[in-house]
């Protein structure tokens, strides 16, 4: 039996409405009014909506961000990297992140910047963590303790300056961004060496603050000055 708009789980309705807002986001931003517009492309009225997405655009951005994760994660599934090193795997984990959400960059530059905002500060630092911990996952680390959080948290700084980067890339295949990304993971987490100098990790991991101030700054505006051509 086909079902029908009002028949849909919870979890199909907020499928359908990520689809309608990004196909929106790119133009009208991450806003309560491009949720409403999403909402009734998806067919949801408004009860429906609040009901898959209780906290409104905070609720749709993680979602997006989830969704980016699990879509990762089957692209990883279907490379099979197991031969590669620890620090390959995560740069391909990092790749693969960016590279599923490439049709929607658009929507990305706007998440970035609804991220950058502080009411939606705690939402992005959540988002970041999932995502780090995500690759990490896919990676095969089994750190715990310290080590699984002092790894996550480099892995975040990594992860959102590349991200920045990326949007701003315009080279073939964002080859540039896969450079960027290398030389950031060798300046910043030398990972090789991880289990013997996990004080290099605590010297290097990013503040909350930290992190949300690359946010702002790439919400504000993209530079122009150090873009890739």
């Amino acid at each position: 039996m086909k079902k029908t708009r009002s028949t849909r789980s919870p979890d199909e309705a907020r499928a359908a409405l990520l689809a309608a807002a990004l196909a929106r986001a790119g133009e009208q931003g991450w806003t309560p009014s491009m949720l409403s517009a999403a909402a009734h492309d998806a067919g949801l009225d408004r009860a429906r909506a609040r009901l898959v997405c209780v906290d409104g655009v905070k609720d749709l951005l993680a979602a997006f961000c989830a969704d980016g994760d699990e879509r990762m994660k089957q692209a990883l599934d279907r490379q099979g990297f197991d031969d590669l090193s620890l620090t390959r795997r995560v740069a391909g984990g990092v790749r693969a992140r960016l590279e599923v959400d490439a049709a929607h960059k658009p929507a990305v530059r706007e998440a970035v910047k609804a991220f950058a905002q502080p009411i939606n500060a705690a939402t992005a630092l959540r988002c970041l963590m999932a995502t780090s911990d995500a690759i990490w996952r896919a990676a095969g680390d089994t750190a715990t303790g310290l080590s699984f959080y002092t790894r996550r948290m480099s892995l975040i700084a990594v992860y959102a300056a590349t991200l920045i980067y990326w949007l701003g890339d315009r080279s073939a295949g964002h080859e540039k961004s896969w450079r960027f990304l290398d030389n950031r993971l060798n300046d910043v987490m030398n990972i090789a060496r991880a289990r013997s100098q996990i004080g290099t990790f605590i010297a290097h991991a990013p503040s909350p603050g930290d992190i949300l101030a690359i946010l702002r700054k790439a919400g504000r505006s993209p530079p122009d000055a150090g873009r890739p051509r």
